[in-house]
């Protein structure tokens, strides 16, 4: 587990708002199981409130039971993380998500991306400290200089196997207010 995860799981966000300004970015902001009032975007409240309804005896929901049709007020804003060995895969990028950052990571790994190495780091961290809490994260960070959008709020939302274990994560990602043509 990563140092950043590791933060994560014992709270202590100081290590993670140092290596944010170490980068020259505002420290990102996190909420473990964020109850629907906490969440502003109505995408990610939909999300949850989805996520929630499939959460059976107390347990993680199963990826099976992710129906894409019933996911429509979020479509474009999707994305589908399979948990590997090593790294995580992008099942899915959402279209949407893929416009604002454009890059589209559809079929590649977190560690596939090419620029702003300490973003990678910090998707990584947050869905290993996700699976080792196996609950869910409401995330926002500043995006990199060279992505049309200021931030990206994010909810991470962990689905298991049939082993029980965490196998995929189901992601609600909305780009922040687009930055004028003129600006980074």
């Amino acid at each position: 587990m990563t140092p950043i995860a590791k933060a994560l799981l014992t709270a202590d966000y100081k290590t993670i708002r140092e290596q944010f300004a170490a980068q020259k970015f505002e420290p990102p902001k996190f909420t473990w199981n964020p109850k629907e009032s906490e969440i502003e975007l109505p995408e990610l409240k939909f999300l949850l409130r989805y996520w929630q309804g499939l959460v059976t005896e107390g347990d993680l929901p199963h990826f099976r039971r992710v129906d894409a049709l019933g996911l429509v007020p979020c479509l474009g804003y999707l994305m589908v993380i399979d948990v590997g060995e090593q790294d995580f895969s992008y099942r899915l990028y959402g279209t949407k998500i893929a416009e604002a950052a454009g890059f589209d990571m559809t079929g590649k790994t977190v560690s596939a991306f090419t620029s702003h190495h300490f973003l990678p780091q910090f998707f990584a961290a947050c869905y290993q400290a996700c699976i080792a809490r196996r609950e869910c994260l409401f995330t926002q960070h500043q995006a990199p200089a060279d992505v049309s959008v200021y931030f990206w709020t994010r909810l991470i939302l962990p689905l298991r196997d049939d082993s029980g274990g965490v196998a995929r994560f189901l992601v609600g990602s909305m780009p922040g207010p687009l930055k004028r043509k003129t600006e980074g």
